[in-house]
């Protein structure tokens, strides 16, 4: 890492920043929210709630990686590490004996500028469609994805950053959410069509019989592309125009 990453690190340690933790498992990754405890030359440490060792000692056995988000003042940091151990008796600063996650210091992170637009909330009359495809790194978006690749889906908010979706299995695959996959997002409303890359964030399974989860996604604009411009405006117009149905709604 560069000494500037190794200051936000630090910084973010020093104020105990909330984090939130993906952890690998079947069918949906579990989410939990934490707390940055202590960072050393080799390892991160995460309040870690008791219930969830024997999960993290499999991820050890297996060597499966973590996933990080740490909730900084105006930007989130994000990695992904190798958990190394548990610590049941880690003593906190104002003298706590608390669990904790250790993971690998990671060698490199990315840095994300907090969501500041206001989500809109989607509701079934609005008419708002929104189709999710599950898509490897190297295809293109704009190509024709299979149908097999699909994950029905029904918006519940929308955002110039992103949206939250009920995401269903589909009758080809299991549900299988991963944090940071790359889906082919497609939205129409009204004569509007946008085509977009989202990155899963926040899977949260909803333990219903239809093997559900409540998503997150995060928007990938890319400023450099004609087309994604172009599509990132079609979305301010439908923005404005979900936020003035919103608008009606609360009045009526």
């Amino acid at each position: 890492m560069t000494e500037t990453q190794d200051e936000l690190l630090i910084a973010a340690a020093n104020e105990h920043a909330s984090c939130i933790i993906s952890l690998p498992s079947s069918p949906v990754a579990s989410i939990r929210r934490s707390k940055l405890l202590h960072i050393d030359e080799s390892v991160v440490s995460l309040l870690l709630e008791k219930a969830d060792c024997p999960l993290v000692e499999q991820l050890i056995a297996e060597s499966l990686p973590v996933h990080v988000t740490i909730r900084s003042d105006n930007a989130d940091i994000l990695f992904h590490s190798l958990p190394v151990a548990i610590d049941l008796t880690f003593l906190t600063t104002d003298k706590r004996v608390v669990t904790a996650l250790q993971l690998k210091l990671p060698e490199k992170f990315s840095t994300s500028q907090r969501r500041r637009v206001f989500r809109i909330p989607v509701t079934p009359e609005d008419g708002l469609i929104v189709k999710l495809w599950r898509v490897n790194d190297y295809v293109l978006i704009r190509d024709r994805p299979l149908p097999s690749q699909e994950l029905p889906c029904d918006p519940m908010n929308l955002g110039e950053g992103g949206l939250g979706a009920l995401v269903r299995a589909s009758s080809h695959q299991a549900l299988n959410l991963k944090f940071n996959q790359r889906f082919r997002t497609e939205i129409r409303f009204g004569k509007h069509e946008i085509l977009l890359e989202a990155r899963l964030r926040h899977p949260e399974q909803t333990h219903r019989d239809d093997d559900s989860a409540v998503c997150g996604f995060e928007f990938m604009h890319n400023e450099r592309d004609v087309e994604s411009r172009r599509h990132r405006q079609k979305l301010q117009l439908v923005l404005s125009e979900l936020q003035r149905a919103a608008f009606r709604r609360m009045s009526a």
